[in-house]
């Protein structure tokens, strides 16, 4: 009997450990990279994990103070939200700052906002991370939930009127091209 009730804590204790982290992996993606300025590199492989949404409180917060207060304070309350991780094949992981969707014509487009790093090419053409803080990478999906197509802004910054328009401005050359789109979990 002892040994019965032994062994069912320690099955209870060891699905309770597991647990947590298998609810924190959310949704994960992957897909191949193209960058459309061949200089920028070659393709690439990334791994897209979101563990939690922006809630519409979260926008409308980023919005008023992007709005009221400037791109810095913006900014910064932004880099204080975590919403998963992107991993670039070679490179070490970003923080998922936004990850919302949006309705389009033709289903669901999800929109990821993370830190902005330079490439190689970036360097060479004195692009400053601070004019452009931000990714941001867009995902097209069908009506049925697949992934259609998408697209890779790395050069981003990120203004709002008075009004609440939300304005992206980007780096426009320097965009990517995402492939192979894949949930896999």
């Amino acid at each position: 009997m002892f040994s019965i009730l032994r062994f069912f804590t320690v099955l209870l204790f060891a699905m309770l450990l597991g647990y947590p982290a298998a609810s924190q992996q959310g949704i994960v993606y992957t897909a191949t990279v193209i960058p459309a300025v061949a200089q920028s590199g070659g393709s690439t492989t990334v791994r897209i994990q979101i563990t939690a949404w922006t809630a519409d409180v979260e926008k409308a917060q980023l919005k008023q103070v992007f709005a009221a207060e400037g791109p810095d304070k913006g900014l910064a309350l932004l880099r204080t939200m975590s919403k998963g991780y992107i991993n670039v094949s070679g490179q070490g992981g970003r923080k998922i700052f936004a990850a919302f969707t949006v309705d389009s014509p033709s289903g669901k487009r999800l929109i990821l906002v993370t830190e902005h790093v330079l490439s190689e090419y970036e360097k060479t053409q004195n692009v400053r991370a601070a004019d452009y803080p931000l990714t941001i990478a867009k995902i097209q999906f069908d009506t049925l939930g697949h992934p259609q197509s998408g697209q890779v802004y790395p050069a981003a910054k990120v203004t709002v009127t008075a009004d609440g328009f939300v304005d992206v401005d980007t780096q426009t050359p320097n965009t990517a091209t995402m492939i192979d789109i894949a949930r896999a979990n």
